[in-house]
This record gives C-alpha cells, structure tokens and sequence, in this order.
C-alpha cells in the first residue's frame, strides 16, 4: 500500500508481480528488468500525464549564469526534461528579472544588423543542445541569463544503492547515514531527495570531501546543504533515486503500468485486457488529485506584453 513515505523501488516491484500475478518461478522478467520497465513508464508514460495538466510539478530550481564577455551562446542544462526550457529571463545588476522573447533562427536575418550590445537582452534563440543570446554579446556585459526548466526525474535503483540520512551536522557539513551502498566515493556526484511528498529533488550534482565507509559519514562543504535537508531524507548517486520523483499517489500509477507491460510481455490477453481497464480507471481519478493545485486560486490569463509590446519587468524583492 503507498503511505505518506511513498513507494521505494523495491515496493514497486513487489506491487508490480501482484497486480500482473506474475509466478515466483517465471524467469521471463528479472527484478532487474521490472526496473527498466519502470524507468520507461515514468518518462514515456507518467511525465507527460503530469506535464499536460501544467502546474509545474517538475519545474526544478533556476539555472543561473553570468553572461560571460564576447559569448553569445550558452548550453541548455543537462538536467533539463527534452531538453526544453520552460521560462527565458535577464537579469540586471539590481536584480530585476526582464522576460525575453524566442526568436526562429532566420529571424536574426530581418534585422539589419546582430548589434552588439553589453546590456539587457531582449531576445534569443535556440540551436542544438544551445541557447543563443539577440544580438551578440559585446565585451563588458553585465546581468545574468535565468533559465527556468523542467527537471527530469532521476532513474530509479534498488533500495540498497542508496542511502538514508540518519544525522546531520550543518557546521561541519558530515552527513551520517545509516547505510553505506559500496559504489558510495569521493570522486563521485551526489543528489539529495526528499523521502516525503513530492519526493522531489532537492538538490544535485553535489560533490563530496570524503566517504568514512567505517563511520558511514560522508563529509561535504557546509555551504551545499540545503536548508531542507532533514533525517530521513535520501542520499544517492546523482541521476539516481529508490523512490520516484513525482507525487505519492502516482506511484500506485506507475505500478499499473509496468504490470500491463508484464502481462503484454507473457501474452496474458484477458489479464491486461482487465490491467488496462484498471490502469484507465486509475489516471482518470488520478488527474483530478493533480489538476488545478490551489483550487481556491484559479490561474488567471494574463495577457505577457502590454499594448505596447514591452515586456514584463519582475523585480526582485528578496
């Protein structure tokens, strides 16, 4: 049954042999197969559920960059969904951020000339893997360039490639945690993820100092801790997680998917008649959980440029 804590890959698992009645001696589908199953049906199948509704669930945090002199383009960040941004904005040596404008790639052929400019950007344009700043930088730019994306949930492992935070000292930066999976190094990347609802990622990529495999302390700069970061919160490679990255009640979801997968994969032809039935049944009431966040709220159209075509201005108050 999911709980306030969710289901862990190994639940899903489990869950996933009950719902297909998969037999304990079949060898068509490993454990590690039912993983893979998993990984796909979240982002092929679960992902885009939630991105249709638009309530920005998978938003992560702002990818902010210094607009570096004489560079116009900037790469998109790797840990962008798709590849694909959700929000494009300058920001000013004060703080205010200033909306900007997609243009096509031949668009920067209307303009008589790609000026070049140090100073409040209006305009860009993607290419490839990039994003490329209208018109050109010059050599004394200031503000910085804000990319708000959409941040694709890590691949789920099993239970014991990750660890579960036990204790920690923010002034030291030690984390204890209360086991330590044997591919845990220094060397190594490292994200954080919130045990509860939403079990979302709270921060990534963090590099680490050291990995005591006898303390089971893993000692990093006190700066990257998160203010979030609480005991019971989950450690793990980054890109790597043991419990899905979406809202609890979608984990029971997931689950149904990869059991239809299952029982196609054995040519049961009445059990996943009977498993897409269910599984129907299950998103159609799911998405009334997901719609509409703050009902009391409803979102407003607002109209992004004035009459006179200026964009917004949002200026900064923290």
């Amino acid at each position: 049954m999911a709980s306030f804590f969710g289901l862990t890959t190994n639940e899903l698992i489990r869950s996933v042999k009950v719902r297909a009645l998969v037999p304990i001696n079949q060898d068509t589908f490993t454990e590690e197969d039912i993983i893979n199953f998993l990984n796909d049906e979240m982002l092929l199948g679960l992902v885009p559920t939630i991105l249709l509704e638009r309530e920005e669930y998978l938003v992560g945090p702002a990818h902010v960059i210094d607009i570096i002199p004489n560079i116009s383009e900037y790469p998109l960040p790797e840990r962008s969904l798709g590849n694909k941004l959700r929000e494009v904005n300058y920001r000013d040596q004060m703080g205010n951020e200033y909306e900007m404008t997609r243009i096509a790639v031949d668009d920067r052929y209307n303009y008589l000339m790609n000026t070049i400019t140090t100073q409040n950007w209006k305009q860009f344009y993607v290419q490839g893997s990039s994003l490329t700043l209208f018109p050109k930088v010059g050599d004394s730019p200031t503000g910085q360039l804000v990319m708000w994306y959409y941040l694709r949930p890590n691949s789920l492992v099993k239970n014991d490639a990750v660890a579960t935070i036990s204790a920690i000292d923010r002034e030291a930066g030690r984390i204890t945690v209360s086991n330590l999976p044997s591919n845990f190094n220094p060397t190594s990347l490292y994200d954080f993820i919130k045990r509860k609802s939403p079990h979302n990622i709270i921060k990534f990529d963090i590099p680490v100092l050291s990995v005591n495999t006898t303390s089971k302390i893993i000692t990093i700069d006190p700066s990257l801790l998160p203010e979030s970061l609480v005991v019971g919160d989950i450690l793990a490679l980054a890109g790597e997680t043991c419990i899905p990255n979406v809202p609890t009640e979608l984990h029971q979801v997931l689950a149904q998917r990869v059991a239809c997968r299952i029982l196609e994969g054995l040519g049961d032809s009445q059990g996943l008649q009977n498993a897409m039935a269910k599984l129907a049944e299950m998103e159609s009431k799911t998405q009334t959980l997901i719609d509409n966040r703050v009902e009391g709220a409803p979102r407003k159209v607002v109209n992004r440029n004035n009459v006179a075509g200026v964009r917004r201005i949002r200026s900064r108050i923290f």
